[in-house]
C-alpha cells in the first residue's frame, strides 16, 4: 500500500486510479469516497481511461459527488475515448 500510495502521489495515473479504488471500497484504508472521486479525477484528467470510468460511475450514483449525469456521459465518454488509445 505504501509504494501505491507514493506513485500516486508521484502522478502515477494507474496508481491514482487504484489509490481511488482502495477509498471507494475502504481496502486497506478506511472507506472515504470523496477522497476516491479526487484520486479518480486526477487519474481521469491524466488520461486513464479505469480513471474516467470510475468517476463517471460516481457521478451517475452519487458516490462522493452530487449526482449529475451530464458529467457522467462526459466521463463514460472521455473513458471510451481513453480505452481506443
Amino acid at each position: 500500500m505504501n509504494k501505491l500510495v507514493k506513485w500516486a502521489h508521484a502522478g502515477d495515473p494507474a496508481a491514482e486510479n487504484a489509490l481511488g479504488v482502495h477509498y471507494f471500497y475502504g481496502r486497506g484504508i478506511p472507506k472515504n469516497q470523496q477522497k476516491a472521486d479526487i484520486w479518480f479525477r486526477k487519474s481521469a484528467e491524466s488520461g486513464n481511461a479505469n480513471g474516467a470510468f470510475h468517476l463517471a460511475f460516481a457521478y451517475n450514483f452519487g458516490e462522493g459527488v452530487p449526482t449529475n449525469t451530464h458529467k457522467a456521459v462526459y466521463w463514460w465518454q472521455q473513458s471510451a475515448k481513453d480505452r481506443k488509445k
